[in-house]
């Protein structure tokens, strides 16, 4: 469905070090694509392929680590189009996928936060049931201004609000959603993040269990265990690497 969050990837400089974190955190299998010159790995969540993960581009964000976000879109052009006329940045112009994938662009709301863009062709693989183990469950944006990166998103991809909730300091935290379906959420950006970014959440069994995994690992907890409306528990966490990430689960 258009507008709606269908891939995400990690671009880490050192891809080794980041398959070991989240393979044992996780429990990814992480391969190589074919005919990609061994430069993207697919990541797996048992037979669901959710993901990908690949060295940093050299040059001046070469140390750089963080997730990225893929919103589905109609038409790649029109979208960076209108994007820019809402005052958004051009990070990758828009380009064919190697091997007649599709068409993707890369492009950062008003207040730097990045996301790409994508029309895929061909059919994807086996979707998973909401909760899944392993598998992305939400998509949370730290905004540098709320009111003003609503107006940008909801005029690009079509998004309607959902459940508001007030978090006394924290501000307001908005749902979003396309049709029924809630895709994440957006709030002001918190202390502990380094600038207006998106956050991915992946979901686990239980975020204890988790959180003990992501530090034997070598990564850090900066958020949480925090319990959210509805009754999920979170973390906000960063890997070896330096990549902002979340877990989410059912219990404790």
């Amino acid at each position: 469905m258009s507008g709606t969050f269908f891939w995400h990837d990690i671009l880490t400089p050192d891809v080794a070090k980041t398959e070991r974190f989240y393979s044992a955190v996780l429990g990814w299998n992480i391969t190589r694509i074919p005919n990609s010159n061994d430069t993207y790995r697919q990541v797996f969540a048992g037979r669901f392929p959710v993901g990908g993960m690949m060295e940093s581009p050299r040059g001046e964000h070469a140390s750089t680590s963080v997730w990225r976000g893929y919103v589905l879109v109609d038409d790649v052009d029109a979208t960076v189009e209108q994007a820019v006329k809402r005052g958004g940045t051009i990070l990758r112009e828009p380009s064919d996928i190697p091997g007649g994938y599709g068409r993707f662009a890369e492009i950062a709301d008003p207040h730097g936060a990045n996301v790409i863009i994508s029309a895929p062709k061909g059919e994807g693989g086996p979707t998973p049931e909401p909760g899944t183990p392993s598998t992305f469950a939400w998509n949370e944006l730290h905004a540098g201004n709320l009111d003003e990166a609503w107006e940008f998103y909801a005029a690009i991809f079509g998004w309607s609000k959902g459940q508001a909730v007030e978090m006394g300091d924290a501000g307001l935290y908005q749902v979003f959603s396309v049709g029924d379906r809630d895709l994440g959420g957006m709030m002001s950006v918190l202390p502990d993040l380094p600038r207006p970014q998106w956050l991915y959440y992946i979901n686990v069994e239980a975020v204890d269990a988790a959180a003990d995994l992501v530090t034997k690992h070598g990564g850090t907890i900066v958020h949480g265990p925090a319990q959210v409306a509805g009754g999920a528990w979170i973390i906000n966490a960063i890997d070896p690497c330096g990549a902002h990430f979340g877990l989410v689960a059912p219990k404790r």
